[in-house]
């Protein structure tokens, strides 16, 4: 049941078509489609509750045996988090390129160069 909603609402509702042969809705050209949806969880339930049962979920998927060849389980946005947590601590990094012009530029100007060495 689960399935045929998320294929409902992914797909049927954003006007993405049907499985082989296509329905009996107007011709689509990429036969693609997205839909997007907010909750307010705690209209369904305890906000810190559903919180804390997300955290121990996404921690399982995270300790997860992996598939053969694979050094980890990642999920949806993980990978992004924790490059997120990387830049917060040591900053953005920058092309050396982009370092090169900054320091064209400050030399250019008279201003002082204290950018970090490459």
């Amino acid at each position: 049941m689960v399935c045929c909603f998320v294929f409902i609402y992914s797909v049927l509702f954003g006007g993405g078509g049907c499985v082989r042969g296509g329905g009996g809705g107007p011709p689509r050209r990429a036969r693609q489609a997205h839909h997007l949806l907010a909750y307010r969880i705690d209209a369904f339930t305890d906000l810190d509750g559903f919180k804390d049962d997300m955290d121990a979920y996404l921690r399982r998927l995270r300790e997860a045996r992996t598939a053969p060849g694979e050094e980890r389980v990642y999920y949806a946005g993980l990978p992004e988090h924790e490059e997120e947590a990387i830049r917060r601590e040591r900053g953005i990094p920058y092309h050396p390129e982009v370092i090169e012009w900054f320091r064209g530029i400050l030399a250019e100007l008279g201003i002082e160069d204290r950018l970090p060495a490459l």
